[in-house]
């Protein structure tokens, strides 16, 4: 796994436009994350954690990129209990991306 870098928490030029409505999608997929964990449905979150594995960084959310690894490595050995601590913690990071941005 990568080491955290401060860095991939800023958005490219052009992206940072974008942060309401990418903050808003994984949101909205953070929910359907927890709904597949419900029902075990593991290539749900499977399909999620690699979206979001690949696209996370441009917009200056380069922890969930990390989390997005994690979550899939849970997904892969379908533990559930590794799962649902990554979605929480992934929750605390979408919340002070949030409060600390000044949108939404």
């Amino acid at each position: 796994m990568k080491v955290y870098d401060p860095k991939t928490e800023i958005a490219l030029s052009g992206l940072e436009e974008f942060f309401e409505s990418f903050m808003q999608s994984r949101l909205h997929e953070l929910d359907l994350l927890n709904l597949a964990l419900d029902t075990l449905d593991y290539s749900t979150v499977l399909r999620l954690a690699h979206q979001w594995r690949g696209f996370s960084v441009p917009y200056g959310f380069g922890k969930l990129e990390s989390f997005a690894i994690q979550l899939e490595s849970g997904a892969h050995a379908q533990n559930s209990e590794q799962c649902r601590v990554i979605l929480g913690e992934i929750t605390h990071y979408l919340q002070h991306k949030k409060s600390s941005s000044g949108q939404l």
